[in-house]
Parts: structure tokens; sequence; C-alpha cells
């Protein structure tokens, strides 16, 4: 079993959770790297890069098999429009999260991503 961290509609209450419905939440917890949450007109991308400020994303995590993994990666275009890599968040587990592909980045639409500064001062993405 592996472990994914998901933001946007894989998360509880949006369109794409029925993908993990025979997933096991594991809580929410945030993902800690050079990250930019950008809104892609009704679902986020997080893109990566060294000349983004350090930030932690939001994400909940759940534990999946084979099979789920497998509808993850086609729903995400892994490897095309997403990028499955491995991180380890802030509760210490370890486990993949999509990351929008480079080529995607003036595509933000502004919609629906929250950025606030949490009580140690760094800056936090989630989606609403």
């Amino acid at each position: 079993m592996k472990i994914a961290y998901v933001y946007g509609s894989l998360k509880e209450g949006f369109g794409n959770h029925g993908l993990l419905a025979k997933s096991q939440f594991l809580g929410t917890t945030a993902v800690r790297g050079k990250f930019l949450m950008i809104g892609l007109g009704g679902f986020p991308g997080v893109l990566e890069s060294a000349s983004y400020d350090e930030a932690l994303v939001v994400v909940e995590a759940y534990r999946i098999n084979e099979n789920t993994l497998a509808d993850l990666d086609m729903l995400e275009s892994e490897g095309d429009f997403y990028h499955r890599r491995t991180y380890t968040a802030e509760d210490g587990s370890t486990g993949y999260m999509y990351i929008l592909d480079d080529a995607y980045k003036q595509e933000d639409h502004g919609d629906r991503v929250d950025v606030f500064i949490n009580e140690n001062k760094e800056t936090v993405f989630d989606w609403l």
C-alpha cells in the first residue's frame, strides 16, 4: 500500500473524491516545498521551482492500492499534465503528490486558492 497526498478536486466534498472511495483516510497534513498553487478554472495545480518561496500545501492523506494509484495517474495525466513525485509530509509520512507541469504555469485563473500566513509566519496554500 502507498500514500497519496491530495488537494483540490480529489479532497472530500469535491468532484473527483469518488476515486478514493475504497481508500483509507489517514488525516489532513501539509507538504512543505518550493511551491506555488494556482487556480486552473475549477481545479488547482501546484508548481514546484527553486525560484519559489518555501510554502506548505494543505493535503488529505490516503492509503491507496495499485488500482487507485493507476486511476489517479490517469485522472492527473501523469507524466504530461501532472507529475507524481514523492514527498515527506509534516506528519512524517512519505507519499505521492501530483505537481503541475511547468508548461501550464501561465494558466493561473486565481480562483479558489486560499493563501495565508500561519502562526509560524509560513506561507500556506489550500483549495476552497
